[in-house]
């Protein structure tokens, strides 16, 4: 183990010198969990700066769970961004906060943390992103530390190691484990899985995950490294229950909170299903605007139903039913505002219902649900890859191809474009 770390630091100084702070970023961000368990982050300047702004502030959290360890310090909301300051105004070179380490509902973004039952972590390393003064749009890069007590194994980019990491970040940030929750190592994927889940939500997740990873492989590009794949379960009071999922590369984790229901088993497989569509959509996913998320959301969704009806066959009249939900909802709210609007209203359902009806009509008029879950979507990755935009506009441009000129109008329609 102790090579291991070894391996770990000499990669971390051959990283620092290729970038040496090109990251147009000069803080540093220092994450900590102590030997009883509280969390903490550090954000330290080599130069005296006027504030700090946070890269993502979509609600209004922050100011609940972050309480700041310093004196004379200030969190206040400047232009929708969560800022620090002095309250004299004057400069500093590092301020700390006590963090919150339980699950929150973070408005389409990732929770900074996700809990498993025996007290393992699992943080989202982009809740941490910060900017000297102003984030301005050209932050492309973070530097982060985090240590842990040497007891804890953090695994950071599928590799273990012990006590302390340091990581360039970018994007939108990475999944980072810290605790003793067991590994399995299989052939198609590597796991870190809550031991409290119920069985029928692991044993779902076993019997459909290779056989959707398998599917996938066989039509989109093979990915780089195998995924990591992380299931949580935080037991909550009262009758709260929820779950989240999400994929980065190379990582699909899933959240259940609160106290578990029995749910429609195709219900479960379904969740499972999105979100390995996700991971062999493309990094490129990445860089569609929340205005335009339906494109890949809808995506994830149709194909979704269809991988459960094909190892499923018995699950046709759950999709159906499902697909007919999507397409009323859309057309509910379609009649009430437009498509483009739904971000902006913080209507993020209906992106994913009508990001669905947009590949179900698709399907329909094409006649092949086949080429459109796998060849509109290798056709709207090559046109990312070669510099196009992915917007509505490319989105559109992709479908025409699989289209007449008369459905091609017809999907125009139904959506008001």
């Amino acid at each position: 183990m102790l090579a291991l770390v070894v391996r770990v630091v000499l990669w971390i100084a051959l990283l620092s010198s290729s970038f040496t702070l090109s990251a147009n970023n000069i803080l540093i961000t220092d994450l900590q969990k102590s030997e009883d368990n509280q969390w903490s982050v550090t954000y330290r300047s080599k130069t005296p700066i006027q504030s700090i702004q946070f890269h993502h502030s979509p609600d209004d959290s922050r100011f609940d769970r972050w309480q700041l360890l310093d004196k004379g310090y200030v969190l206040r909301k400047v232009n929708g961004k969560d800022s620090v300051f002095r309250n004299d105004n004057t400069r500093f070179t590092s301020v700390s906060f006590a963090l919150t380490p339980t699950y929150t509902h973070l408005p389409k973004s990732y929770a900074p943390f996700a809990v498993f039952s025996d007290g393992s972590i699992l943080l989202h390393s982009g809740r941490f992103f910060a900017c000297a003064v102003l984030c301005r749009g050209n932050e492309h890069t973070w530097y982060l530390t985090l240590s842990a007590p040497p007891s804890e194994r953090i695994i950071l980019n599928g590799q273990s190691a012990y006590g302390k990491v340091s990581w360039y970040d970018d994007n939108d940030g990475r999944k980072v484990f810290v605790g003793n929750t067991e590994v399995n190592d299989t052939r198609y994927y590597i796991s870190v899985i809550d031991n409290a889940l119920p069985e029928e939500v692991t044993s779902a997740l076993h019997q459909f995950l290779p056989k959707a990873i398998t599917a996938m492989a066989e039509r989109f590009p093979k990915l780089p490294r195998k995924p990591m794949l992380f299931a949580s379960f935080e037991q909550t009071s009262g009758e709260r229950y929820g779950r989240q999922g999400g994929v980065l590369p190379d990582q699909i984790f899933m959240h259940w909170y609160g106290q578990l229901k029995q749910t429609n088993p195709y219900d479960l497989i379904w969740f499972y299903a999105h979100e390995v569509v996700h991971l062999y959509q493309g990094s490129y996913v990445q860089h569609i605007s929340a205005q335009d998320a339906w494109i890949h959301e809808g995506h994830a969704e149709f194909v979704a139903g269809e991988l459960l009806m094909t190892f499923y066959p018995e699950a046709k009249t759950f999709v159906e039913q499902k697909r007919q939900q999507a397409k009323l909802s859309c057309e509910v709210k379609l009649s009430e505002t437009l498509v483009d609007e739904f971000a902006e209203q913080q209507a993020y359902q209906a992106l994913y219902h009508c990001g669905a009806y947009f590949y179900q009509l698709l399907a329909q008029y094409s006649g092949v649900p086949d080429k459109i879950s796998f060849d509109y979507w290798l056709g709207l990755g090559f046109k990312a890859q070669a510099g196009g935009q992915v917007n509505k506009a490319t989105a559109l441009a992709v479908a025409n191809l699989f289209l007449s000129d008369d459905d091609y109008q017809q999907v125009l329609d139904t959506f008001g474009w």
